[in-house]
This record gives C-alpha cells, sequence and structure tokens, in this order.
C-alpha cells in the first residue's frame, strides 16, 4: 500500500492534517479571541476540551483504520501534543499579560452607570492591568461626579455617542442603570462600530463559576449556586486532613526548636490553648505556641484604649504582653503551626475565615455571622490581603467573599499566596 511505502509521507502527511483539526476545534471553542486572551483560565480550558476531542477522534482513526501508527506510542505522542500547546500558550499568556502591564495591547474601556456598582470592576480593573482594559471615563447617573474615581465624560443618556466619539472597544454597563429597552438600544447604536458590551450584574463578590446563563420561558436568567455540593465539602475536608498531618509531620523539627525558645525565653508553657469559635459556632480548643507572658489575657482589658486592630479584633503594633521570641515567632507565623493539629482533628480546615473568640462572635450582625457557614482556617483570604492592616469592613468582605466562593482552587491559589505574605511579614503583629 502506498502508506506501507512511504511511512515518512504517511507521518508528516498525519502530523500536519492533526494539527490543522486541532487549530479548527480551538478556533471553533474560541480559543483565539482576543477579547478573551490571557485572561481567567479560558485559553486552558479550550485547549483541554479540543485537545480530548482531538485525541478521541485521532486514536478511533489509527485504531479502526489500522496503520502503522496505531500503536501505544501514538497515545505518548498526542498527550506530549497537548502538552505542548498548554506550554506555549502559557508561554504567550506570559507575553501578553507583561505588555499589558506596560499599558500596550489593552483595549480603551468606558464605564456606563452608577460608580458604587461599578466601583468593585473599576478597582479590579486597575489592579490587575494585565487584563487589558484601559478605563479612560463614565458616563454615569446624576451625581456622580462626586463618587466616581474615573473621569465623567457624560451622562448614561449620552452613553452611545460618547463610546463612539472616544474610540472605545469595550462599554461595561451597569444593569442598574438602564432598562432592558434601553439596553437594547444601545447595542444597537454601538454594534456596527466594534464595541464589545460587558453588563455588570447586581451581584456582589460572586465568582464566574458560581453563575450560569439559563433560559427560561425563553428569557434569559441568571442561576447562581448557593450551596457547594456535598462531594466538595468531603474533598476539602479529606485534603485538609491529609495534607494538614504531612505539614505537620514536616514541621515537628521547627516546632520542636521554637517550644524551646519559648521555655528558654520567658516562664511558662511553650503551648497555649485558647477557646476558638468554629463552624456552626461550636467551640473548640485552638494551639498556638506561647508568644506572650503567661498573664497577658488579664493584662488586655488595660489595653483596650490602644487598640490598633480594627472594631472587632484587637490588635497592638507595640504589645507589651509579647515576647521577645514571640515577636519573631510571630513575624512568620511559627506560632499558628500547631494549629495544623486542629486541621487533621477536623476543628479546623488549611483555608478559611480567622477563627474567633467568643467575645468577637457575640459582636456580629447577620452578615458577620456568616463567616461562621464554614470551619475556620489556618489562613485565609485575610491573612494574604493585609491581616491586622486591614479595617473590619474589608475583613469581613473578604471573609464572606471566600465563604460564599470557596473551591478547591481557591484554597490552592490561597495556600500559595500566604508563603509570600508569610515571607513578606506585612500586617504581622
Amino acid at each position: 500500500m502506498l502508506w506501507s511505502a512511504f511511512p515518512v509521507v504517511t507521518a508528516l502527511v498525519a502530523g500536519v492534517a492533526g494539527g490543522l483539526v486541532f487549530t479548527l476545534l480551538t478556533g471553533f471553542m474560541h480559543g483565539y479571541d482576543f477579547r478573551r486572551a490571557a485572561s481567567g483560565t479560558h485559553d486552558y480550558k479550550v485547549i483541554l476540551r479540543a485537545g480530548w476531542i482531538w485525541a478521541s477522534a485521532l486514536l478511533a482513526v489509527l485504531y479502526f483504520g489500522e496503520t502503522p501508527l496505531a500503536d501505544p506510542s501514538s497515545f505518548v505522542a498526542i498527550v506530549a501534543g497537548i502538552c505542548l500547546v498548554l506550554i506555549s500558550r502559557f508561554a504567550q499568556r506570559t507575553m501578553m499579560r507583561m505588555q499589558r502591564r506596560r499599558g500596550r495591547w489593552a483595549r480603551r474601556t468606558i464605564l456606563v452607570g452608577d460608580a458604587e456598582q461599578l466601583e468593585y470592576i473599576t478597582s479590579d480593573l486597575w489592579k490587575n492591568l494585565e487584563h487589558g482594559y484601559e478605563i479612560i471615563g463614565m458616563c454615569g447617573l446624576p451625581g456622580t461626579e462626586d463618587e466616581s474615581p474615573v473621569p465623567v465624560l457624560s451622562d448614561v443618556d449620552r452613553a452611545a455617542e460618547v463610546i463612539i466619539e472616544q474610540g472605545a472597544r469595550v462599554a461595561i454597563v451597569a444593569a442598574s442603570c438602564m432598562d432592558a429597552l434601553q439596553l437594547r438600544r444601545l447595542s444597537w447604536q454601538v454594534e456596527r462600530h466594534g464595541v464589545e458590551l460587558l453588563i455588570v450584574p447586581n451581584l456582589q463578590d460572586v465568582t464566574p463559576r458560581r453563575v450560569a446563563l439559563r433560559p427560561v420561558a425563553e428569557s434569559p436568567l441568571l442561576s447562581v449556586e448557593i450551596t457547594p455540593r456535598r462531594w466538595q465539602r468531603m474533598l476539602k475536608s479529606a485534603i485538609d486532613r491529609t495534607v494538614g498531618l504531612v505539614l505537620l509531620m514536616f514541621a515537628l523539627p521547627v516546632l520542636g526548636a521554637a517550644a524551646l525558645a519559648v521555655r528558654l525565653d520567658s516562664p511558662g508553657p511553650a503551648l497555649y490553648r485558647q477557646i476558638r469559635i468554629g463552624r456552626d459556632d461550636r467551640p473548640f480548643q485552638m494551639f498556638k505556641l506561647r508568644s506572650m507572658y503567661t498573664d497577658a489575657d488579664a493584662r488586655r482589658a488595660a489595653l483596650l484604649e490602644q487598640n490598633e486592630g480594627n472594631e472587632v479584633l484587637f490588635k497592638m503594633r507595640e504589645d507589651p504582653r509579647i515576647t521577645r521570641v514571640g515577636r519573631i515567632l510571630r513575624r512568620f507565623s511559627v506560632d499558628e503551626l500547631p494549629q495544623l493539629w486542629n486541621v487533621v482533628r477536623g476543628d479546623m480546615s488549611l483555608v478559611g475565615p480567622r477563627p474567633p473568640l467568643g467575645e468577637e462572635v457575640a459582636q456580629y450582625d447577620d452578615d458577620a455571622h456568616q463567616r461562621m457557614r464554614v470551619k475556620p482556617g489556618l489562613t485565609g483570604l485575610w491573612q494574604v490581603s493585609g491581616r491586622s492592616d486591614l479595617d473590619w469592613a474589608r475583613s469581613l468582605r473578604l471573609d464572606l467573599r471566600y465563604v460564599d466562593n470557596w473551591s478547591v482552587l481557591m484554597d490552592l491559589a490561597i495556600l500559595t499566596r500566604t508563603f509570600r505574605a508569610v515571607l513578606g511579614g506585612r500586617g504581622a503583629y
């Protein structure tokens, strides 16, 4: 046969054809959409989906065609091909994000609507230039000039004209600022100019993975996942206990040395036990290395007026109750390592809100009490975002964002950021 007579030609043709099919599949799934490039995980998801379809179809053709390529090495080559595409896409994303942080390849963007509702997305886009949006102004509601952190170019009624005049490529519209008919008319007016229209729903701190568009009675409705599935909770618990046990075993030499330093530095036990409140208001005994003198709790009342923490959490930068060794332990969070035993026992999680005292919980309002829906954590968004430097409102918002949106991937991201936060020591006192 022709294929057996020219094996090199066969391999070359198969490789080119396979690559072309993979490319077409990726394009069909919007893998080359510049508007979504290097933002979020869309790029990787598309490649994995296209790779799965491509690999399945190719293996089927090789198997049923009984070609010389139909052997185990074909499977290895296919997997290697997908991995190479992922690596190349990672390199492309890295380069693009670097250029965007330097102010290049960004799309001119105009905000439309209420400044307060758009505050979160505005702040996020300013802090993360790698998303590729250059905010040049806003078309706001009456009185927006006093509230908006960006230049107000016009009111909402003239939004379409301003978007076209400014040569904007993206319009981010707050859903609350206009009704369905007004929004439809806006889309008609900017459509011919190639403007992308993005709608900000009236949802706060909801991650995209929890939101899905669901058609109901021929109307598009947003479905928001509220409660994590049971298997997700079981997986989190299993990861917590397994990883916690491994980390505890590796931390034992450090704990032993730190405990000895605590005993030599000041009188009293090396380990400090305190009752904290866990998930669903269940109290538990939390363990820490002692970083204060033994009479610290009795002296706390006299220091309340010097509180430098927030409205609920008591903190002092130069707390006289902290020992010399304690300051070092706190600087690098070594004093919290015994809490790994709480994680192994199931009282705490590796990631979650800070474990509160009973007197703190007594001050919670209904919103703050939502922190207690999950287990407290050894680390969390609070720790990687500034720790004690944050005010109560900001700390609470971070905790609630985690409680509402937690996932295994979010936990892994927070654990990675924790290492940098501990080394930097920001907010640790």
